[in-house]
């Protein structure tokens, strides 16, 4: 399971370093923790290598090139070259986004590694103020390229917020489930009262209390 994005007719396992797709695995508990562990060191290292920084853009959905076979034909962001590597940083072949990079990231924090998780967070909440991912239609922003510009494709993305609850679960680490709110085991809260004044089951919750 490692790093593979999906599987061909044939049986074939595809690699090309899916970025959220391996953060979603380890944030469902679909690995155990210390292969997710693995994985993450992986991506962590394979990001280094390929020198990607543009946190302030997102995340990458892929770290290499899609191949022209695996990527369809007429597709944005692909290519003629048979690696694909003429069509990368373009949309969803190694373009950046925050559509989805809430999953690694939520996996960084819950396996304690919170410095990583937090050197891709910031800058990006720093572009959430800015207004940088309200792309708007005809300004084609929730996808760029490494340079910060434009590169596709819906005009306007809701995903592209859904990175924002990485706050809530992960920096502060409050969980929600059938019984309500409560601290998860990376949370940075353990131990605390922590005044919360949230609604759930229509009455406000005002505090967690110390677990």
């Amino acid at each position: 399971m490692e790093r593979f994005g999906w599987e061909d007719t044939e049986g074939h396992l595809h690699d090309y370093w899916f970025v959220f797709i391996n953060g979603m695995a380890i944030t469902y508990g679909l690995v155990p923790e210390e292969l997710g562990q693995k994985i993450v060191d992986r991506i962590e290292a394979k990001m280094r290598a390929v020198g990607y920084t543009r946190f302030d853009l997102g995340l990458p959905g892929n770290l290499i090139p899609v191949a022209k076979n695996d990527y369809g034909p007429g597709a944005p962001g692909s290519s003629q070259r048979e690696d694909g590597s003429d069509g990368f940083d373009v949309f969803e072949n190694g373009g950046a986004s925050a559509c989805y990079a809430y999953f690694y990231i939520q996996a960084l924090y819950q396996l304690g590694s919170r410095a990583e998780a937090e050197r891709i967070l910031w800058p990006m909440t720093q572009s959430y103020a800015e207004g940088k991912f309200q792309n708007g239609v005809g300004h084609r922003g929730e996808w760029r390229r490494r340079d910060g510009s434009p590169s596709g494709y819906e005009g306007f993305l809701a995903d592209a917020y859904y990175s924002q609850l990485v706050l809530f679960k992960g920096h502060y680490g409050i969980g929600f489930g059938p019984d309500g709110f409560h601290l998860e085991k990376w949370s940075p809260l353990k131990g605390r009262r922590v005044p919360l004044r949230l609604k759930y089951m229509g009455r406000i919750i005002k505090n967690i209390d110390q677990q």
